[in-house]
């Protein structure tokens, strides 16, 4: 569940998994290094390591996950790991977490992770269908895009990191530390502690939509920052009526929506663009003490 006090520790899950990976690893020979491009259709027990092999070399190879159909699905048992620009493509079965990292390009296109997706280090993931079972983590300008599938925790940005849904849905909470940056025009969030969107750290996120409005500004007492109704309608025709946001004074909150221009005028549609800023939240924040 999505607490911010556990953002404070994040930065260093990456690597500390890792090492937990590599101790707590089954016995010898149940690893898997891909050096190679790989299609895998059939079962790989323990850990998979991709762009590394035995003794730490890099490599960059293109290997596929996938589901052939009976007797010919792919699966790891346990974590996997990509490096070094390594590209993977899955639409298999993960049995635990899915790590990328150095500028690696991961695919979810089906199938389910078993723990929880962390990217970092200027790595990628594009999610058009699939489960994860627990949280998404971006960090150290990492990107996140989201069209389908469903993450059934939270969502984490940090550290530059950048995140576009156009669909999907979100189990919990979209989270934005650290001058991230959350572009929203479809999908669904479940939100956590009762809000469903959460921005400070000089964050930035902008919905894209329709009659996007924020109202009923109250401090929020146990996560700090100001909490705001949201209301409208997402390009996808996702309703955001009944969403929370919650707010940092450095954090920035932008609508981009099409207006009707009154009739006579030359132009039938504009893109409007709100801003909610530090001073704003400041002004309301005093209102509503």
């Amino acid at each position: 569940m999505f607490r911010p006090a556990k953002l404070a520790v994040l930065p260093a899950l990456p690597g500390a998994l890792l090492l937990c990976a590599l101790v707590a690893a089954p016995a010898a020979g149940q690893d898997v290094y891909f050096t190679r491009d790989t299609v895998i259709d059939y079962p790989v027990p323990g850990f998979a390591f991709v762009g590394k092999d035995t003794q730490g070399h890099d490599s960059s190879p293109d290997v596929r996950v996938v589901n052939a159909g009976p007797g010919h699905i792919g699966s790891i048992s346990g974590d996997l790991f990509v490096f070094n620009g390594s590209r993977v493509l899955t639409s298999g079965i993960i049995g635990g977490g899915l790590f990328g990292y150095g500028s690696s390009a991961i695919t979810l296109s089906g199938g389910s992770v078993g723990a929880s997706v962390v990217l970092a280090n200027s790595s990628q993931i594009t999610m058009r269908g699939g489960s994860v079972s627990r949280d998404m983590v971006a960090f150290d300008s990492s990107q996140v895009a989201l069209s389908g599938g469903v993450v059934n925790g939270d969502l984490y940005l940090l550290h530059d990191s950048v995140v576009t849904i156009t669909g999907g849905a979100v189990g919990q909470a979209l989270v934005a530390y650290d001058n991230s940056r959350i572009t929203i025009s479809g999908g669904s969030f479940g939100g956590s502690q009762g809000v469903d969107f959460y921005a400070t750290g000089d964050s930035m996120l902008t919905l894209e939509g329709e009659n996007l409005k924020q109202s009923n500004p109250r401090l929020d007492p146990n996560l700090g920052g100001v909490d705001y109704d949201l209301s409208g309608t997402l390009t996808d025709g996702s309703n955001l009526n009944g969403c929370v946001l919650n707010i940092s004074e450095d954090a920035r909150l932008q609508f981009q929506t099409a207006a009707v221009v009154p009739e006579p005028g030359p132009i039938a549609l504009t893109a409007g663009l709100i801003t909610l800023g530090a001073g704003l939240l400041r002004r309301r924040a005093r209102v509503r003490r």
